[in-house]
């Protein structure tokens, strides 16, 4: 069930509500708030969307880092030895000539996505260092995948990459809880709205 305010809540079997939460991600989305809430707050107003989702997003993807650049290897070993995908198109990131990265900046976009998105306006590398532009980008892709599936947590995944909600975002960051990436999403967006830390609409 979604709320005005941003929370994202669960009804179980008889019809009660819950609100999956992260005591592990405040200090990260305190950090974010203070770094970035007036854009945040700006472009939830011009997308019409609650700030809690592009709080969720930025946490989840780049952990807040606006010039995150993730890895171009189409593998990568975690520290348990364990092999896994990484960047499914690599190694053609870019074109010849730009920042190789899988995807880029605050809300972890992809090449191809922002110069479709702009009609070859811009591309992958102008969204780092430059959070409005990352969140903008983000922000189109994700109200298109929720437009097109008809649900929030569908939009979420096809964000991911489409395949599941398993993963930990491109970036493996954001102070997450296991690797299930819309959960993470989720707690981010109602531990943020049990923050207090954005104004009332």
């Amino acid at each position: 069930r979604l709320h005005e305010d941003g929370r994202i809540g669960l009804i179980d079997a008889s019809g009660g509500e819950s609100f999956m939460t992260s005591d592990s991600m405040k200090p990260l989305l305190a950090k974010n708030w203070e770094k970035y809430g007036a854009i945040m707050a700006k472009l939830a107003r011009e997308f019409q969307v609650p700030v809690a989702y592009i709080m969720g997003f930025t946490t989840i993807e780049s952990g807040g880092n606006e010039n995150a650049c993730a890895s171009c290897e189409k593998t990568y070993t975690d520290k348990n030895g364990v092999t896994h995908q990484w960047c499914s198109f690599a190694p053609n990131c870019a074109p010849a000539g730009h920042k190789q990265c899988c995807a880029y900046g605050l809300l972890g976009v992809i090449h191809a996505n922002v110069a479709r998105l702009s009609g070859g306006k811009h591309a992958g590398q102008d969204l780092l260092g430059n959070p409005e532009l990352a969140i903008r980008y983000g922000m189109m892709i994700f109200l298109d995948n929720w437009k097109s599936s008809g649900d929030i947590i569908k939009a979420v995944k096809y964000y991911n990459g489409g395949k599941a909600c398993q993963g930990g975002g491109v970036f493996h960051m954001g102070g997450q809880v296991g690797v299930n990436y819309c959960d993470n999403f989720v707690r981010a967006c109602n531990t943020f709205v049990e923050m207090g830390l954005a104004p009332s609409a």
